[in-house]
């Protein structure tokens, strides 16, 4: 899911600088919120948390091996917490159309910033059409 092709940015600065300044930030942190009352609720398992940590290290170790850029080291922590908020998302199979939308961005290839292409499928739904391609 993190591919070259993510990186294939004109404007990679100006990409990452839209996270923080539009609909973007808006929905993740609405996002974020409404899996952390999750987490208070159902405190995850301690397997569960490891594997989030896991997901989230793999995920920023990937960004430096695939975009072989030193100028894409920026966007290592953006994609690490993306990551992060989908594991967490799947691991209490929160449905939410801009959280799947954020899921079917990376999986299109597509670095995600600004608006983001709501999607109806669940997070499982799309991994598993990403697994039958």
């Amino acid at each position: 899911m993190v591919s070259k092709e993510l990186f294939a940015l004109e404007e990679p600065v100006a990409a990452l600088n839209s996270r923080d300044a539009s609909d973007f930030e808006v929905e993740w942190l609405r996002v974020h919120k409404a899996l952390s009352e999750l987490e208070r609720s159902q405190p995850m398992t301690e397997s569960a948390r490891r594997l989030m940590k896991e997901i989230e290290e793999e995920s920023f170790k990937t960004v430096y091996t695939v975009s072989g850029s030193t100028e894409f080291t920026k966007f290592a922590p953006a994609v690490s917490e993306d990551f992060g908020l989908l594991a967490r998302g799947l691991c209490y199979g929160h449905r939410d159309v801009w959280l799947s939308g954020l899921l079917a961005s990376y999986q299109q290839g597509i670095f995600p910033c600004g608006r983001i292409q709501p999607s109806e499928k669940t997070l499982d739904e799309l991994l598993v059409q990403e697994a039958l391609l």
